[in-house]
């Protein structure tokens, strides 16, 4: 059901993939370097899982960040991303959440399965309201901190070795927030990114 969202977000990524000549590729262990940048562009929502495609690209944003391997062959990974997105509904986020993200690598191609846990400021997308002496008093815009706990599923491409070293990829990921409504425990979200991982210094 998600496969509008992946062709779409592969066709901001298209002439990454065609750029420059891809030589006979070493394994992944021997081209890695630890601290790459990681950047691109993401789109939020404020739904379950594989559903409200319609407004899937509403709400965009950016994320930064950068990774470490933890093994030779670069197959596990601690990400570091900070990241942030618009949503006047349900209010813009910025939230910064490490994950320990599972790469294996399928000849020029990768996929990864990542989660983690973070932290995410919600500003107020208006005036909010809450219950005091059962009556609703307003309360002025503002901003909550809440637990952010993402898992998520990346296709990516890695068969450049041509200096920078530069691998585009697609991200579909699930979060859930502890503490952003006292009526509900737990609220689902979503982040549809594409963006690249790119080695451009030298240790």
């Amino acid at each position: 059901m998600i496969k509008p969202a992946f062709l779409s977000a592969g066709l901001l990524i298209l002439p990454l993939l065609t750029y420059g000549q891809v030589p006979s590729r070493p394994g992944a262990g021997a081209v890695y370097r630890n601290w790459p940048v990681v950047a691109g562009v993401q789109f939020h929502t404020l739904a379950m899982p594989f559903s409200d495609r319609k407004s899937a690209f509403s709400n965009p944003g950016l994320s930064v960040g950068t990774e470490f391997r933890y093994n030779r062959r670069a197959t596990l990974v601690q990400s570091l991303p900070l990241g942030y997105y618009r949503n006047r509904y349900a209010g813009n986020g910025l939230y910064v959440a490490p994950q320990l993200v599972y790469r294996p690598q399928f000849g020029p191609l990768y996929a990864e399965l990542r989660a983690g846990a973070g932290v995410l400021y919600t500003m107020q997308p208006g005036r909010s309201y809450e219950l005091e002496d059962n009556t609703w008093q307003t309360r002025n815009h503002g901003g909550k901190l809440t637990l952010m706990l993402p898992v998520g599923l990346s296709l990516g491409y890695s068969g450049r070795q041509a200096a920078p070293r530069i691998s585009p990829f697609v991200s579909y990921q699930v979060f859930v927030l502890h503490g952003y409504n006292p009526g509900i425990p737990v609220v689902p979200n979503l982040l549809l990114q594409a963006g690249v991982r790119a080695h451009l210094f030298h240790h």
